[in-house]
């Protein structure tokens, strides 16, 4: 379905914004599902009466976003969304304040104790499994500090996939390499690592959500921040640990490995 094209629609910015957002109306309205070919740019610099230098900025744009491949000699792919553009956003983000782990562990808060609410509501028994599977791995990874941190992440992970909330799943994602890196801090040289108290805090979480209780879900959960919280205040003297330019690099590659793998 072409986007409507009235006289009066025609853009008070640049014509290249103006195609940018008809065809994100259009793909929100579900006229060019992911896996379908948008029209090629001929088409499209017909349809919207502009030269096809408008149409290539307009879909570089839609491509940044993630929600379309550009293909050589080909038209458009329409891609299923990926949580990857956030993570950029959320990187940057991070580099803008100097209290960014801390503020880091306070957002996770906020979003996983209301996550481990709902798992305790929604939670099927092979989700049950497979988080108590991740507690496991936890214990035996209890001496290698790098498997750990990886366990801690499935563990988490495991989690939101339990919430029966698919927006949750995807913002979790998207702050993935957010959470690898506040956990590292947190087992990192420097910082007494007490894995014994982790594993048993999260044994609590288990706990709550097998018994299908959403307090003591969310309190558990509250509880593990707690500690969280307190340890990544007393990283720096100042109290405000910060996150490298050169950390937050290292976490957008390995994300986008990790997502490349996932395609």
């Amino acid at each position: 379905m072409s986007p409507s094209l009235g006289s009066d629609d025609r853009p008070r910015s640049s014509l290249t914004e103006y195609v940018y957002n008809s065809l994100c109306r259009a793909l929100l309205r579900g006229d060019y599902p992911p896996g379908h070919s948008l029209p090629s740019e001929g088409e499209l610099a017909a349809q919207f009466d502009v030269s096809k230098v408008v149409i290539r900025a307009a879909l570089q744009q839609l491509a940044a976003l993630g929600v379309v491949e550009i293909r050589q000699g080909r038209a458009c792919l329409v891609k299923r969304l990926s949580p990857r553009p956030l993570e950029y956003f959320f990187s940057f983000a991070l580099m803008e304040t100097d209290n960014g782990l801390v503020e880091a562990v306070q957002l996770r808060r906020g979003l996983e104790t209301y996550i481990a609410e709902r798992a305790a509501q929604h939670i099927k028994m092979s989700e049950l499994v497979q988080l108590r599977q991740a507690l496991k791995t936890m214990e035996k990874a209890r001496a290698n500090p790098e498997a750990f941190v990886e366990a801690d992440i499935a563990f988490h992970m495991a989690l939101v996939d339990a919430s029966d909330n698919r927006l949750l799943m995807f913002l979790m994602h998207a702050l993935k390499g957010t959470i690898r890196e506040t956990i590292r801090m947190l087992h990192a040289k420097g910082v007494t690592p007490d894995r014994s108290a982790t594993i048993a805090r999260h044994a609590a979480i288990v706990e709550a959500i097998g018994s299908g209780d959403p307090a003591a879900a969310r309190q558990a959960m509250s509880d593990h921040f707690d500690a969280s919280e307190a340890k990544t205040l007393a990283m720096r003297p100042n109290g405000k640990p910060a996150l490298e330019p050169e950390r937050i690099i290292e976490m957008l590659e390995r994300g986008g490995e990790e997502l490349a793998k996932n395609d």
